[in-house]
């Protein structure tokens, strides 16, 4: 279960959310995190590249054949999703108020 929550909820979700939030800030810092750029570039390519091929390996060899296995991996990865949506939903409501009140 834990292996599904980290494969589906994490390792092959966020090298994508990552990279449209590192390409956010450089648009907007005009090459001023060009040091930090790197940095999450490289956080992206290893998660997308590397991490993501390893996690489904480890899913693999833990669920193997078992239907069973695979329908709780798919039930606990479909709980990370759903918990991963409340935790950014609330973020963009908390920022979203913040901003009300600074302006």
């Amino acid at each position: 279960a834990i292996a599904a929550a980290l494969t589906f909820s994490r390792e092959d979700l966020l090298p994508d959310v990552f990279q449209r939030i590192v390409d956010s800030l450089n648009s907007e810092m005009r090459g001023e995190l060009d040091d930090l750029r790197y940095y999450l570039d490289r956080h992206i390519e290893l998660d997308s590249d590397e991490h993501v091929v390893l996690a489904r390996q480890m899913l693999t060899a833990l669920c193997g054949d078992d239907a069973q296995k695979w329908q709780i991996a798919e039930d606990v990865a479909e709980a990370g999703l759903q918990h991963r949506i409340v935790l950014w939903d609330g973020m963009y409501t908390a920022m979203a108020d913040e901003l009300d009140v600074v302006h």
